[in-house]
């Protein structure tokens, strides 16, 4: 085998791999484009329903009840109601209670 023939084998060698290399980045390439594709439609569709919970949320109208709601609850009137109950439902129970033992002591 001569030289030349030789860097002829080694030339041809190398424009194989090349030609591999390059069918395998035309694939990749392929792949990319389409999984690009699916990623932004994806990302419009999470736009979409981002856009209509912003939407929903806006424009319920239980969002502003239920705000209410919450800020009585939390709030220091809301404690201040929750006490007045349960202070009022306490002496209640136990003038219940006081009046079922007077009932009692005076019968026997």
């Amino acid at each position: 085998m001569t030289n030349q023939e030789s860097n002829e084998a080694l030339k041809e060698l190398i424009e194989s791999k090349l030609e591999a290399i390059t069918q395998k980045m035309d694939m990749i390439y392929e792949q990319t484009k389409k999984t690009n594709g699916r990623v932004t439609k994806l990302e419009d569709q999470v736009n979409m329903i981002q856009k209509d919970e912003l939407t929903h949320t806006i424009n319920c109208p239980i969002i502003t009840r239920v705000q209410k709601l919450e800020d009585d609850k939390t709030s220091w009137s809301g404690v201040k109601n929750f006490n007045l109950k349960l202070i009022t439902y306490t002496g209640a129970i136990v003038a219940i209670i006081w009046t079922v033992i007077k009932i009692i002591t005076n019968a026997s």
